[in-house]
C-alpha cells in the first residue's frame, strides 16, 4: 500500500531552537525572518516524504514496488540565519520503521544541490574526510564548499559563486528505530538566477530503505519566498 506522509510542525519554522547557538564561527541568533535577498523572505512551507512513485516531484523511473511496507522515514527542516550570512537550512531525516540500512548520497538526505526550477542552490557543509566531494560543474569554478558562498549580497540576492556537484558515489547507513541523521546547507541563488526567484521552490531527494532499489522514498521540502520592494 502507498503511503503519503506529511510534516508541517514547530520543526520547520524559523530562527534557532532554544535561543542562540555558536556553530562552525558563526553565531547565529533566532530571527523573525529569514532572507534570501535583501527584501526576499524566505520560509518553508512543508517537508514530507513521499513513497508513492506517481507522486514523485523527482522525474525519474523508479519501477520496483515497495517491499517492506514498514519502512518508513520522516524528513524535517529548519532555518536559521546568522549576522552578514546567507540562509542555511537544516535537513533531519529519522527512521520511522524498524531498524533498515539506508542507501543516500553521501551529503544525506538531499544529493540534488538544485531546486527543481534549478534557481536554488544548496551548498552542504563539509564532513569530515568528504573535503573534495563537492565540486564545480565548470572546471575553473571553485574548489571547496567555502568558495562558492559569497562575501555579501551586494547584488540584493545571496548568489553562488558557480553550481555545484557531488563527486561522491552513495553510502550505506543503517538506521535504528527514530534514528536520525542530519545535513546543514546554505541556501544560495543559482549564478543565472533572477532575483528574486520564483515564488515557490521545491527541494527533493530519492533514498531507498531496506536495500539500493527497495522501498523507494522522496524527501521534498517546498520552500515560499516573498518578496518585498523597498
Amino acid at each position: 500500500m502507498h503511503r503519503r506522509k506529511f510534516l508541517c510542525t514547530a520543526a520547520v519554522t524559523t530562527g534557532v531552537l532554544g535561543g542562540c547557538n555558536e556553530r562552525s564561527g558563526r553565531s547565529e541568533t533566532s530571527e523573525t525572518e529569514t532572507t534570501l535577498g535583501a527584501n526576499t523572505e524566505l520560509r518553508i512551507e512543508n517537508a514530507e516524504t513521499v513513497e508513492n512513485t506517481d507522486e514523485f516531484v523527482t522525474s525519474t523511473d523508479y519501477p520496483e514496488e515497495r517491499v517492506g511496507p514498514d519502512a518508513s522515514a520522516r524528513i524535517e527542516a529548519e532555518l536559521f540565519q546568522s549576522p552578514e550570512r546567507p540562509p542555511e537550512i537544516e535537513f533531519r531525516l529519522t527512521n520511522t520503521g524498524p531498524r533498515h540500512d539506508f542507501f543516500m548520497d553521501p551529503y544525506f538526505p538531499f544529493s540534488k544541490l538544485l531546486s527543481k526550477s534549478q534557481e536554488v542552490v544548496l551548498v552542504p557543509d563539509k564532513r569530515e574526510g568528504m573535503d573534495r566531494h563537492i565540486g564545480p560543474v565548470e572546471p575553473d569554478g571553485p574548489s571547496t564548499q567555502e568558495e562558492f558562498i559569497p562575501d555579501d549580497n551586494k547584488n540584493s540576492c545571496w548568489r553562488s559563486r558557480g553550481e555545484p556537484i557531488i563527486r561522491s558515489p552513495g553510502i550505506i547507513r543503517e538506521l535504528d528505530r527514530e534514528e536520525t541523521v542530519s545535513n546543514r546547507s546554505t541556501v544560495l541563488l543559482h549564478p543565472d538566477a533572477p532575483c528574486p526567484p520564483s515564488d515557490t521552490q521545491l527541494l527533493s531527494n530519492v533514498f531507498s530503505i531496506g536495500g539500493v532499489r527497495a522501498n523507494v522514498t522522496e524527501a521534498v521540502v517546498k520552500l515560499q519566498l516573498s518578496n518585498h520592494p523597498s
